[in-house]
């Protein structure tokens, strides 16, 4: 018994991990995604000045 609920949490331990890689994963594209779309009127507004 004692076993089995230590399995279970070492799994939902291991849920909990996969899901927090997936989340920092997505924000960094998301925040890659921004930059990429800020970056050239970023540029342009340096270069107009």
């Amino acid at each position: 018994m004692i076993c089995a609920q230590n399995s279970r949490r070492k799994a939902c331990r291991w849920q909990l991990l996969a899901f927090t890689h997936k989340l920092v994963e997505l924000s960094e594209k998301a925040a890659n995604q921004v930059a990429a779309s800020q970056l050239p009127s970023l540029v342009s507004h340096a270069v107009s000045r």
